[in-house]
């Protein structure tokens, strides 16, 4: 019996979990109600405070349920490719095929259904950051931003602290997460509900495509266009 309440427990507050998310996603931090979200979740009022003591501490353990979500799936890549570089005389199209390995992945994240529901949540903390950025910094973003920056300065063969190898490693991520903040225009533009496999291929071949015109290599000539010379 103590074994069958265990399993309870777990499933009430992971189900608090997930609707804390859905409802702190849909309508902020100040907007959402805990009985909205105890009603999502299909648990008693009182499981709120019973698991996790006040609306705050629930928002705090749910980003970090996101983080971790969003974590697990660049975790073992960012790993290897930290790993990588601290090789020495890596080809460069070595450096070219992991990034734009780590372009495709990251393309099917955010055009992945799961991330949907919880982008507006993402995207408000960026915004006007409080106390849940500084989980997303630390957890994530800092670490995928230091590893891509140091693979971008190796590519550009430039300091893998310089502005240049940390502005380009930002344009990188800029062109995959418009494909999360601006998803609901382009399927609209579309005529569709959401990305389908088919957009989503599409995506990563241009993205792919575009990175290598942002990471030219830097032995190969630019044709002249009529009228420059």
């Amino acid at each position: 019996m103590p074994r069958k309440k265990a399993v309870q427990d777990d499933t009430a507050r992971e189900r608090l979990i997930q609707a804390a998310l859905a409802v702190f996603a849909k309508d902020g931090f100040d907007a959402a109600t805990t009985r909205a979200i105890a009603a999502r979740a299909k648990v008693n009022l009182a499981a709120i405070p019973y698991y996790f003591g006040t609306k705050e501490h629930l928002y705090h353990e749910a980003i970090m349920a996101l983080v971790e979500f969003i974590e697990s799936r660049f975790r073992a890549p960012r790993e290897a490719i930290v790993a990588m570089l601290d090789q020495a005389d890596l080809p460069r199209e070595r450096l070219l095929s992991t990034l734009e390995a780590l372009a495709v992945g990251m393309v099917d994240t955010v055009t992945g259904p799961e991330i949907r529901a919880y982008a507006p949540l993402v995207m408000r903390e960026h915004m006007m950051p409080g106390p849940a950025f500084e989980i997303f910094y630390d957890r994530l973003m800092r670490h995928q931003h230091e590893m891509l920056t140091r693979l971008v300065a190796r590519l550009l063969c430039v300091p893998e602290d310089s502005r240049e190898a940390m502005i380009r490693a930002q344009m990188f991520f800029g062109q995959i997460f418009g494909f999360l903040v601006g998803r609901n225009l382009l399927v609209r533009r579309m005529g569709q509900e959401d990305y389908t496999p088919d957009d989503v291929a599409e995506i990563r071949r241009m993205v792919v495509e575009a990175l290598r015109r942002l990471f030219p290599d830097p032995g190969e000539s630019v044709p002249l266009k009529e009228g420059d010379a």
